[in-house]
């Protein structure tokens, strides 16, 4: 940031500690939790758009910096900050209990993933999970099918919060976006849309909850196969 002209004060960040809304969500079983939230895609933009948790952030020390910037500098300086960010995740070590996957681990894991899915005891435990899902009559040939059709309905109203709350986090209004909420960013009509979305979410969660433990299972099963030969393997 500094070779780059701006001026930028480092700061980091106290612990993380979730939000009591989020605890309780945490706290749910796996049927109360589908019953509730489906699978969390558009049921909860608003409750933390990072997963749940909520930053107990220190005071920005480059909080006053922005507030002097015009719109364009402001804009200048949120992008460049973006990028000093992906350049230090990219070069940086991981931070202790983190890790960093080489080119070469990724590619392996790549490899016994396609092993896994080409695998016939997959294969018959994918149609298992179709036939049933279409038995509850819901459409889907596959659960990675089923989880991005969720994802793809989400989306737009996901991109729409972020938006403001994008706008709100360059300017460090952290009371804004702790008080943020969906209805606050949608239309009356979008907000009807987003409803029937959710509640679209919920009947596949709780139908998924039937129908995807072989599926899961049998996954869970070839991964350590497969990975367990590789090791094996000179």
């Amino acid at each position: 940031m500094i070779r780059d002209g701006f001026e930028y004060v480092a700061a980091g960040r106290r612990a993380v500690e979730p939000s009591p809304e989020a605890r309780r969500v945490a706290d749910l079983t796996d049927e109360e939790f589908a019953s509730l939230y489906g699978f969390g895609f558009s049921t909860l933009i608003d409750l933390d758009p990072l997963g749940l948790i909520r930053e107990d952030i220190a005071p920005d020390p480059n909080a006053t910096i922005r507030e002097a910037m015009s719109e364009p500098e402001l804009s200048a300086y949120a992008d460049r900050l973006t990028r000093c960010r992906q350049q230090a995740y990219e070069q940086l070590p991981a931070p202790p209990g983190g890790f960093a996957l080489s080119a070469e681990t990724d590619a392996v894991l790549e490899e016994i993933e396609t092993m896994v899915t080409s695998d016939r005891r997959f294969v018959a435990a994918v149609d298992t999970y179709r036939r049933c899902m279409a038995d509850e009559g819901l459409q889907f040939d596959s659960r990675e099918h089923m989880f991005q059709t969720l994802a793809e309905r989400s989306q737009p109203y996901i991109d729409t919060f972020m938006g403001t709350w994008n706008a709100l986090a360059r300017r460090a209004d952290y009371d804004a976006i702790d008080r943020l909420r969906i209805a606050d960013v949608l239309s009356e009509s979008e907000l009807a849309d987003l409803a029937q979305v959710q509640a679209f979410e919920v009947e596949v969660a709780q139908a998924d909850l039937a129908c995807a433990g072989d599926v899961q299972a049998v996954s869970d099963g070839l991964y350590r196969e497969y990975l367990e030969e590789y090791a094996r393997t000179p």
